[in-house]
This record gives C-alpha cells, sequence and structure tokens, in this order.
C-alpha cells in the first residue's frame, strides 16, 4: 500500500496531495468539531475549529472560516 500510494504521488503531475492522509484528517476534524457543537461543547468545538485553519486547502476557505466563525460566536 506504501509503494502504490508513493509511486502514486512520484508520478503525479498535480504535486499539491503530498499527504493522502490529510483529507482524511480535515473531514475527521471538520465533522468532530460539527458534533461538539451540536453537544453544546463550545469550547472544545472553538478549539477543533481553530484546528481546521491547517486543512484549508482541502476544505476549502469558506467552510472553513464559516464554521470557525459559528465557533467562536457560541463560545
Amino acid at each position: 500500500m506504501n509503494s502504490l500510494i508513493t509511486s502514486d504521488i512520484s508520478t503525479s503531475a498535480d504535486k499539491q496531495l503530498t499527504n493522502p492522509w490529510k483529507g482524511a484528517e480535515a473531514i475527521h476534524f471538520f465533522l468532530l468539531c460539527q458534533r461538539q457543537l451540536y453537544q453544546k461543547e463550545y469550547n472544545k468545538g472553538m478549539k477543533t475549529a481553530m484546528r481546521l485553519l491547517e486543512y484549508e486547502k482541502e476544505l476549502g476557505t469558506k467552510e472553513v472560516y464559516s464554521i470557525v466563525a459559528v465557533a467562536c460566536y457560541f463560545n
């Protein structure tokens, strides 16, 4: 599996995806933040939302800053 990932990265013309797990981490933190906000754990949700700033390229600028704004508002 690792050899497939590394060969795919090295032969790819688009070098944006250097770490294939980064997208999975981004979705994980996005869903975790949403769950924390729905469970009214606003402080945890805001901390998770701030972590999403590292994943702006994977999730999109609008989505990341929208959830950060909501989390900060409720905190």
